[in-house]
């Protein structure tokens, strides 16, 4: 088999699994917050945001072009306020927040794993093995499918539906890895601008549409106990596992 189409089965296969457990650990927790939508909010925001400030944002600034990273950030949250602005204008297309919450939050995840993919297939271009990189991957994406599964809490929507996006995202991720190491020269300086598009769609979700709406119908405290343990539970994660 052709080493690129091997290593994008092999980075699909992580990907997925690693959105799996997320997704069926996201499950199991959503049980002990039944009709406390907006407590799980909170916690998914501090888990986002400690993914944002632990891992994204730190290694994103340290090894790409500033300026490509800070263009790409605008990018993302002007893309992400043109969609928000046709869903809810358009009679059409009116979804109501939850569901919107969990699309918009998809797409940042989705934009995100591309340049992930490419980052990795730019590091691989020799060894194809199960390399700490790759391994990286499936621990990098469980705290993602929590969040996820979280956000689709009290969707009415079938749960196949959730389980093709999560074949749709580690695909994405593959193409990512796939093209990275195939045609690594000429998406270098292209690289900057997606990580930093991902940073703008996902941090833009966490805040407005996540953080923002469980603050306005949570207590302070109340809000705040669970967005900091999210937080906590990342950096813990990222410690013992990365």
């Amino acid at each position: 088999m052709d080493n690129g189409i091997w290593f994008f089965i092999m980075v699909f296969l992580f990907t997925f699994s690693g959105l799996a457990v997320g997704g069926i650990s996201g499950g199991i927790i959503k049980v002990f917050f039944k009709n406390k939508l907006f407590l799980l909010y909170a916690l998914c925001g501090g888990i986002l945001i400690g993914l944002m400030l632990f891992e994204i944002i730190p290694e994103t600034w340290e090894k790409n072009n500033k300026v490509g990273v800070i263009l790409g950030v605008i990018i993302g949250i002007f893309l992400l306020s043109i969609i928000e602005s046709l869903l809810k204008n358009r009679k059409k297309f009116i979804i109501n927040h939850k569901k919107s919450v969990f699309l918009f939050l998809t797409i940042g995840i989705a934009i995100h794993n591309f340049p992930t993919g490419l980052a990795l297939g730019m590091g691989s271009l020799e060894k194809l093995e199960l390399s700490p990189l790759v391994i990286a991957i499936f621990f990098h994406h469980i705290p993602e499918g929590i969040a996820l599964a979280f956000t689709f809490v009290d969707q009415e929507m079938n749960i196949l539906i959730y389980w093709q996006i999560l074949i749709i995202i580690s695909i994405i991720l593959g193409i990512g890895a796939f093209v990275g190491n195939t045609l690594v020269d000429n998406f270098e300086k292209l690289y900057s601008v997606f990580i930093g598009t991902s940073i703008g769609t996902i941090g833009l979700v966490t805040v407005t549409e996540i953080l923002g709406k469980a603050k306005n119908n949570l207590p302070l405290i109340t809000f705040l106990i669970p967005t900091l343990f999210g937080m906590v539970i990342v950096k813990l994660y990222f410690f013992v596992f990365l």
